[in-house]
Protein backbone atom coordinates (compact mmCIF):
# COMPACT_ATOMS: atom_id res chain seq x y z
CA UNK A 1 0.00 0.00 0.00
CA UNK A 2 0.96 3.42 -0.47
CA UNK A 3 1.63 5.82 2.32
CA UNK A 4 -1.04 8.58 2.43
CA UNK A 5 0.08 12.41 1.30
CA UNK A 6 -0.91 15.47 2.23
CA UNK A 7 -1.77 17.61 -0.29
CA UNK A 8 1.31 19.93 -0.41
CA UNK A 9 3.41 16.97 -0.77
CA UNK A 10 4.56 14.79 2.80
CA UNK A 11 2.94 12.58 4.51
CA UNK A 12 -0.45 13.15 5.53
CA UNK A 13 -1.40 14.00 8.83
CA UNK A 14 -3.44 11.38 11.79
CA UNK A 15 -3.29 7.69 10.88
CA UNK A 16 -3.21 6.36 7.15
CA UNK A 17 -5.97 6.03 4.84
CA UNK A 18 -4.90 2.67 4.13
CA UNK A 19 -5.41 2.12 8.20
CA UNK A 20 -9.17 3.37 9.05
CA UNK A 21 -12.26 3.66 7.48
CA UNK A 22 -12.37 1.19 4.44
CA UNK A 23 -15.96 1.52 3.07
CA UNK A 24 -17.09 -1.19 0.99
CA UNK A 25 -17.81 0.34 -2.48
CA UNK A 26 -20.75 -0.16 -5.05
CA UNK A 27 -20.51 -0.72 -8.56
CA UNK A 28 -20.78 2.81 -10.65
CA UNK A 29 -24.07 3.45 -11.82
CA UNK A 30 -24.81 2.82 -15.37
CA UNK A 31 -26.82 5.71 -15.79
CA UNK A 32 -27.81 7.91 -19.26
CA UNK A 33 -26.78 11.65 -17.13
CA UNK A 34 -23.27 9.23 -16.54
CA UNK A 35 -20.64 10.84 -19.33
CA UNK A 36 -17.32 8.74 -19.70
CA UNK A 37 -14.63 9.86 -21.96
CA UNK A 38 -10.75 9.17 -22.55
CA UNK A 39 -8.34 6.53 -24.04
CA UNK A 40 -10.03 3.38 -22.70
CA UNK A 41 -6.55 1.98 -21.13
CA UNK A 42 -8.40 1.73 -17.37
CA UNK A 43 -11.83 2.22 -16.24
CA UNK A 44 -13.37 2.97 -13.23
CA UNK A 45 -15.53 0.94 -11.68
CA UNK A 46 -16.59 1.44 -8.15
CA UNK A 47 -16.95 4.47 -5.89
CA UNK A 48 -17.62 4.99 -2.44
CA UNK A 49 -18.30 9.08 -0.81
CA UNK A 50 -19.71 9.14 2.86
CA UNK A 51 -19.37 11.47 5.66
CA UNK A 52 -16.57 9.88 8.22
CA UNK A 53 -17.57 13.35 10.71
CA UNK A 54 -20.82 12.39 11.45
CA UNK A 55 -21.65 15.71 10.81
CA UNK A 56 -24.47 14.51 8.63
CA UNK A 57 -25.54 10.76 9.79
CA UNK A 58 -24.58 8.05 7.08
CA UNK A 59 -25.80 9.89 4.35
CA UNK A 60 -27.85 7.52 3.27
CA UNK A 61 -29.89 7.98 0.48
CA UNK A 62 -30.49 11.40 -0.79
CA UNK A 63 -29.42 13.02 2.49
CA UNK A 64 -27.37 16.29 1.67
CA UNK A 65 -23.63 16.03 3.16
CA UNK A 66 -23.50 18.82 5.76
CA UNK A 67 -20.69 21.66 5.54
CA UNK A 68 -18.04 21.58 8.09
CA UNK A 69 -17.72 17.35 7.61
CA UNK A 70 -15.22 15.56 6.54
CA UNK A 71 -15.81 13.06 3.34
CA UNK A 72 -14.10 10.54 2.21
CA UNK A 73 -14.29 9.34 -1.69
CA UNK A 74 -13.05 6.13 -2.60
CA UNK A 75 -12.98 4.72 -5.78
CA UNK A 76 -11.38 1.58 -7.84
CA UNK A 77 -10.47 1.14 -11.03
CA UNK A 78 -9.51 -1.98 -13.51
CA UNK A 79 -6.26 -1.72 -15.71
CA UNK A 80 -7.72 -2.65 -19.52
CA UNK A 81 -4.29 -2.34 -21.29
CA UNK A 82 -0.80 -2.14 -19.34
CA UNK A 83 -0.18 0.92 -17.44
CA UNK A 84 3.19 2.32 -17.20
CA UNK A 85 3.46 4.13 -13.69
CA UNK A 86 5.54 6.96 -14.49
CA UNK A 87 2.53 10.03 -14.43
CA UNK A 88 -0.13 7.76 -13.84
CA UNK A 89 -2.78 9.47 -11.66
CA UNK A 90 -6.43 9.73 -10.18
CA UNK A 91 -8.59 12.87 -9.73
CA UNK A 92 -11.39 14.12 -8.50
CA UNK A 93 -13.50 17.32 -8.84
CA UNK A 94 -16.71 18.81 -7.49
CA UNK A 95 -18.66 20.81 -10.46
CA UNK A 96 -21.61 23.08 -9.37
CA UNK A 97 -24.61 22.76 -11.70
CA UNK A 98 -22.59 26.00 -13.62
CA UNK A 99 -20.07 23.68 -15.30
CA UNK A 100 -17.54 25.20 -12.48
CA UNK A 101 -15.25 22.59 -10.90
CA UNK A 102 -15.41 24.06 -7.21
CA UNK A 103 -13.70 21.36 -5.74
CA UNK A 104 -10.33 19.58 -7.49
CA UNK A 105 -7.77 17.48 -6.49
CA UNK A 106 -5.32 15.17 -8.93
CA UNK A 107 -2.40 12.87 -7.10
CA UNK A 108 -0.22 13.86 -9.78
CA UNK A 109 -0.38 17.76 -8.14
CA UNK A 110 0.09 16.52 -4.72
CA UNK A 111 3.57 15.05 -5.75
CA UNK A 112 1.64 11.29 -6.08
CA UNK A 113 2.09 8.72 -8.77
CA UNK A 114 0.12 5.48 -9.23
CA UNK A 115 2.26 2.31 -9.37
CA UNK A 116 2.44 0.60 -12.89
CA UNK A 117 -0.78 -2.03 -12.67
CA UNK A 118 -0.71 -4.71 -15.75
CA UNK A 119 -3.94 -5.21 -17.80
CA UNK A 120 -6.06 -7.02 -15.31
CA UNK A 121 -5.22 -5.15 -12.70
CA UNK A 122 -7.22 -2.78 -9.85
CA UNK A 123 -5.97 -0.22 -8.18
CA UNK A 124 -8.39 1.70 -5.25
CA UNK A 125 -7.62 5.27 -3.92
CA UNK A 126 -9.03 7.24 -1.27
CA UNK A 127 -9.36 10.97 -0.43
CA UNK A 128 -10.26 12.66 2.89
CA UNK A 129 -11.42 16.53 2.13
CA UNK A 130 -13.26 19.12 4.61
CA UNK A 131 -16.88 20.14 3.10
CA UNK A 132 -16.49 23.39 2.76
CA UNK A 133 -19.52 23.69 -0.01
CA UNK A 134 -22.57 25.94 0.54
CA UNK A 135 -26.10 24.05 0.36
CA UNK A 136 -26.51 23.06 -3.62
CA UNK A 137 -26.12 19.88 -6.00
CA UNK A 138 -22.96 18.89 -7.22
CA UNK A 139 -21.40 16.21 -9.93
CA UNK A 140 -19.14 14.10 -8.46
CA UNK A 141 -15.92 13.75 -11.58
CA UNK A 142 -13.64 11.34 -11.26
CA UNK A 143 -10.33 10.01 -13.23
CA UNK A 144 -7.67 8.09 -14.12
CA UNK A 145 -5.02 10.48 -16.06
CA UNK A 146 -1.28 10.01 -17.43
CA UNK A 147 0.38 13.14 -16.65
CA UNK A 148 3.94 14.21 -18.44
CA UNK A 149 5.34 18.01 -18.06
CA UNK A 150 2.52 19.99 -19.23
CA UNK A 151 0.32 17.26 -21.31
CA UNK A 152 -2.33 15.35 -19.49
CA UNK A 153 -4.12 12.12 -21.23
CA UNK A 154 -7.33 10.75 -19.59
CA UNK A 155 -7.59 7.04 -19.53
CA UNK A 156 -10.83 7.19 -17.95
CA UNK A 157 -12.76 10.76 -17.41
CA UNK A 158 -16.32 10.13 -15.50
CA UNK A 159 -18.56 12.98 -15.28
CA UNK A 160 -21.74 12.72 -13.18
CA UNK A 161 -20.21 9.94 -11.37
CA UNK A 162 -22.91 10.80 -8.30
CA UNK A 163 -24.85 13.51 -7.72
CA UNK A 164 -23.81 15.05 -3.95
CA UNK A 165 -26.35 17.33 -2.28
CA UNK A 166 -24.70 19.30 0.56
CA UNK A 167 -26.12 21.93 3.16
CA UNK A 168 -24.52 24.49 5.11
CA UNK A 169 -26.78 26.06 8.51
CA UNK A 170 -25.66 29.32 7.61
CA UNK A 171 -26.87 31.71 4.74
CA UNK A 172 -23.56 31.61 2.09
CA UNK A 173 -22.38 34.27 -0.85
CA UNK A 174 -19.64 32.76 -2.33
CA UNK A 175 -18.77 29.56 -4.55
CA UNK A 176 -17.51 27.59 -1.29
CA UNK A 177 -17.94 28.02 2.69
CA UNK A 178 -14.87 27.24 4.42
CA UNK A 179 -14.78 27.47 8.80
CA UNK A 180 -13.57 30.90 8.73
CA UNK A 181 -11.72 31.62 12.74
CA UNK A 182 -12.29 35.19 13.48
CA UNK A 183 -12.38 37.36 16.28
CA UNK A 184 -14.05 41.43 17.63
CA UNK A 185 -12.41 42.89 20.03
CA UNK A 186 -12.25 46.84 20.69
CA UNK A 187 -9.43 48.47 19.96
Amino acid sequence: AMAPRAAGGGEAAGAGLDEVRTAELTPLPDTPALRRWGSGAARITHLSLRDVSGASGTNGGDEPFANGGRLRLEFRFCAERDLAGDGLGAAFSLRNTNGLDVITFATHEAGTTLPPLRAGQSLQVAFEFDQILPRGDYALVLAVEQVHGDDRRYHDFVEHARLVRTSCAFRTFSVVAPRVVHTVRSP
